[in-house]
């Protein structure tokens, strides 16, 4: 927050900082309870080091685009494969097989903070980022039902698109989550392998290059 004040000082932002929890939904949780007044929460990961403002703003427009009516709790971002171009065209990379559009989950999400009212909620949202690199593992920790109709439908005959899927998850949680896709691949690389912070610097390097 130190460092964050000074930058963000001339349009007027606060900076606010809160202890983090034990886990990642102790973090939302915590998050969510101090902004428990406002409509919507955007939450990035801390690993996130080629994040631009212009993704973030491509998120949130995103978000309006894909929910004009506001009905979602959760809004997620996900970016499409042909989105991968250049150097992020990297062959480690996993996509959900989704009809029409294969799709990487993004770092990013938007939540209303009256999720923390609906029963049972918290463990659904654990389970979901729990199992965020491997939709497999991810579907199978909602429900074997929702693995079912997400290996068959998505994985094995790429039936399904996205959207659909959202809805069937959304009734069965008992709260909306929307997809929103976002073309910056950026918002996908988080730092998990040595080689992930090869490729992190690299980018870093050519922006500077850009820059100067």
């Amino acid at each position: 927050p130190d460092a964050l004040a000074p930058v963000l000082a001339p349009w007027g932002t606060r900076v606010e900082a809160i202890p983090g929890g034990e886990s990642f939904l102790a973090s939302v949780v915590l998050g969510l309870e101090h902004f428990r007044a406002s409509r919507r929460i955007l939450f990035a990961t801390a690993d996130l080091p080629l994040l631009t403002p212009e993704a973030v703003a491509a998120f949130l427009a995103g978000i309006d685009a894909a929910d004009p009516r506001g009905e979602g709790s959760l809004h997620v971002s996900a970016v499409p494969k042909d989105a991968f171009t250049g150097p992020y065209a990297r062959p480690t990379k996993s996509f959900n097989g989704y009809r029409g559009m294969p799709v990487c989950h993004g770092n990013l999400f938007a939540a209303d903070p009256r999720l923390l009212e609906i029963p049972g909620v918290r463990p659904k949202i654990d389970a979901m980022y729990a199992g965020r690199k491997n939709a497999v593992a991810t579907t199978l920790a909602l429900g074997l039902d929702i693995a079912l109709v997400y290996m068959i439908g998505v994985e094995i005959l790429h039936l399904i698109r996205i959207e659909p899927m959202a809805r069937y998850v959304s009734r069965r949680f008992g709260f909306g989550i929307v997809p929103v896709l976002v073309r910056h691949p950026e918002i996908t690389e988080d730092i998990d392998e040595a080689a992930d912070y090869a490729f992190v610097r690299e980018r870093l390097a050519e922006r500077r290059d850009e820059r100067c």
